[in-house]
């Protein structure tokens, strides 16, 4: 599957996103992303066409919180961390750090990206994204 196919699964699923640099995790130098943020901007069919063409190089992120209605547990072992998928999972990924990002439904009284209080755990909510796959 191309990456275009791959942001073009994730705008059917509703979720927002943006493009990131290749092996990285932030957005290409001249894209906009506090608005994205704040939900005053999101990418459609056509920018999913033009930001990945035929020889992009660009990764995707999945902005979180309201914006794209989940909220993401993002568990790093080599920091301590450890979660099990429970029955409220909507689906769960490998990161390239070897951790795993667990996708909940948000429940809309978790405003807020940051640490939880689980070591080797973050919340990525309202303000947020997490790099997806490819």
């Amino acid at each position: 599957m191309t990456t275009r196919e791959w942001a073009a699964r994730y705008l059917a699923r509703g979720w927002a996103i943006i493009p990131i640099s290749a092996r990285s995790k932030v957005p290409p130098a001249g894209f906009y992303l506090a608005a994205h943020l704040r939900g005053e901007k999101r990418l459609n069919e056509v920018d999913v066409a033009e930001w990945w063409k035929d020889g992009s190089t660009h990764g995707i992120a999945v902005l979180t919180g309201m914006v794209s209605g989940i909220v993401v547990a993002d568990v790093d072992p080599r920091n301590g961390g450890e979660l099990l998928a429970d029955p409220r999972t909507l689906c769960a990924a490998r990161t390239g750090g070897g951790g795993w990002h667990y996708f909940y439904e948000h429940p809309y009284n978790t405003t807020r990206t940051g640490k939880c209080s689980r070591p080797g755990v973050d919340r990525k909510a309202s303000g947020g994204y997490v790099v997806v796959e490819p």
